[in-house]
């Protein structure tokens, strides 16, 4: 039973993106966003599955960092797969997966 400020283990994934920009400085500093996903579709193997998440976030020009801190702990971080679509051109320039021991749960 989850209790209000119980501690839990948490995922990470920090995307870092570059969106095109006419003339980008190099002292731009790097948008944050979060960004929160939702299951839409999920395969069951025998003895794991594969659980395909989506989310949406709006970003401005130049380079942005982009947290998505709702994935479960049991996840393959080698499993980690990264799409970017839009009307803008962006490049995704990395991932880093961390694990957050003792992250405060918003759960009830």
């Amino acid at each position: 039973m989850n209790t209000r400020g119980a501690v839990s283990t948490a995922v990470l994934c920090v995307l870092s993106a570059l969106l095109a920009a006419p003339a980008a400085s190099s002292t731009t500093q790097s948008a944050e966003a979060n960004l929160k996903t939702r299951i839409v579709s999920a395969v069951v193997y025998n003895g794991q599955a594969q659980v395909t998440r989506a989310g949406t976030v709006r970003l401005g020009e130049g380079p942005a960092r982009i947290i998505c801190d709702d994935l479960p702990v049991s996840f393959s971080h080698a499993s980690l797969q990264v799409a970017a679509r839009g009307t803008a051109v962006a490049t995704i320039l990395g991932t880093d997966v961390t694990v957050l021991k003792d992250h405060p749960s918003g759960s009830d």
